[in-house]
């Protein structure tokens, strides 16, 4: 009641009921009954719980502390000290893949912070509130905040300096990186993981435990490898603006950094854990096309998560703005073509454009190998378009994938752009029903003329562009695994 029966709250209250109550009423249901009571009252009372990542973890967690102390006979201070080490240790055994799923990453000092933390929270805190709940109902609020925010400050100040103190001596998060970096999310390993940390877990089984190890390093070492010459691309989806993550065998660059606002950046809250478990945790390089704020909004947290050994600029006057910027920083216009694991990268902007807008600053990128091309534009206008065209003779090539400059915009994808491109698909990073339109109907008729097929990251989700095994594929995550509140036609 205090925590507004929020649905974690409504989870750990029907979980707690399916325990104690058979008990009460004189019903005899063995541990696991009353967990499998607890799962049906809760997809009864929130059947869209299996959404969230919360109802996975907290039925996984209980489970897990059922296999690993049920049949524990340890007596003494001894004998339960020991008894909550086991349990610390299987829950972070057992939910080392389901964490992985659904965050990417692992802390590999969780069970020493749970022993202290979850003691205080339980029998330090929450009981102080209850105390102090009477003082309120009197009218008496200073004294019951003071000490609730002093509590609350000294556990939270804790969590900071343990991560501070694990960040500065590097082992840790290096070993953390190396584990996440090398998942894999295939069904198979998954599943594979799953027995082998039951057999792990399980009771008197110890000749098996070996076993269950082995099991779950596909898990760790079955991860998606790019073979030289290949390379993957995921255009994000990120609203309205744009961030596109390549990743060659054995680098990666990303172009743009998505926007920022008062709350905090696209970039830390969705672009970084993106990259994260899609194996990505350093960059090569790092691409600014311009210094509109959804181009380049999350800048600093990105340069600070992924530390680029290089960063290309397209705007001088965004440029001049940035302060104490690690790693090398140069304008597109000044980089010649660069080759690594067989792809080639090449900025192809004109290197004049007139005293145009910020958008028309952008840098134009092209990656390629030698099945599959790729124009990255930002957010250059019909002009710059046009310049490229001519300069570059683009007519005597023809790409297999063109995200459309400026999210769509009238004032871009020209008929002479599309003309010289010749894409065979057109990607859109466009935010869903932004008030701008884009993109813009103008440019779709463009499109319809051409028979040119489009996705729009609005609409699709996220799309990956597979340049690998001789072949060029392109798949939008929504249309891949839809649910069934999305239309029919996104479905299709």
């Amino acid at each position: 009641m205090f925590a507004g029966f929020t649905v974690p709250t409504q989870r750990a209250l029907i979980m707690a009921a399916a325990v104690l109550v058979p008990p009460l009423l004189g019903m005899s249901l063995s541990v696991w009954q009353r967990w499998w009571l607890a799962v049906v009252l809760v997809l009864l009372v929130q059947p869209l719980s299996p959404l969230q990542a919360g109802f996975w973890l907290s039925f996984f967690a209980v489970a897990v502390l059922l296999m690993a102390v049920s049949t524990s006979s340890s007596q003494g201070v001894g004998g339960r000290l020991k008894r909550i080490f086991i349990a610390q240790l299987a829950i972070f055994i057992g939910l080392f893949p389901v964490l992985l799923v659904f965050t990417g990453n692992i802390s590999l000092v969780s069970p020493l912070v749970n022993m202290l933390a979850i003691p205080y929270i339980s029998f330090i805190v929450l009981p102080a509130m209850v105390l102090l709940m009477p003082l309120i109902a009197l009218g008496i609020t200073d004294i019951p905040i003071l000490l609730t925010d002093s509590m609350l400050a000294l556990f939270w100040n804790g969590l900071v300096w343990t991560s501070q103190v694990l960040s500065q001596s590097g082992t840790f998060g290096t070993i953390e990186d190396k584990i996440a970096a090398s998942v894999t999310f295939e069904a198979e390993y998954l599943l594979l993981a799953g027995v082998g940390i039951v057999l792990m877990l399980l009771p008197k089984v110890s000749p098996f435990r070996p076993v269950g190890g082995l099991l779950c390093l596909p898990l760790l070492f079955g991860g998606d490898v790019l073979s030289r010459e290949a390379y993957k691309v995921w255009v994000l989806d990120v609203g309205q603006g744009l961030s596109v993550l390549v990743r060659t065998a054995n680098h990666a660059l990303m172009f743009d950094t998505a926007a920022s606002y008062p709350g905090g950046s696209v970039a830390s809250s969705f672009i970084i854990p993106s990259a994260n478990r899609l194996g990505v945790h350093s960059l090569d390089w790092l691409v600014v096309s311009h210094g509109d704020n959804d181009h380049s909004g999350g800048f600093t947290d990105i340069v600070r998560a992924f530390k680029p050994n290089d960063i290309f600029f397209g705007s001088r006057q965004w440029r001049n703005k940035q302060k104490d910027v690690p790693g090398r920083v140069r304008a597109c216009g000044d980089i010649p073509d660069w080759q690594v694991d067989g792809v080639t990268f090449r900025f192809i902007q004109p290197d004049k454009v007139g005293a145009g807008n910020e958008n028309n600053k952008s840098c134009v990128l092209v990656i390629e190998n030698k099945e599959c091309r790729l124009v990255l534009p930002g957010d250059a206008e019909a002009v710059v378009e046009k310049k490229i065209v001519r300069e570059h003779e683009l007519t005597t090539d023809r790409y297999t994938w063109l995200v459309a400059g400026h999210h769509g915009s009238k004032t871009s994808s020209s008929n002479e752009w599309l003309d010289g491109v010749q894409p065979g698909l057109v990607i859109f990073s466009s935010g869903y029903k932004n008030r701008y339109g884009h993109p813009a109907k103008q440019v779709l008729q463009r499109l319809e003329m051409r028979s040119l097929p489009w996705l729009d990251t609005g609409l699709h989700g996220a799309v990956v562009l597979s340049a690998e095994g001789g072949g060029c594929e392109a798949t939008a995550l929504r249309q891949v695994k839809w649910r069934y509140w999305l239309a029919d036609s996104i479905r299709q």
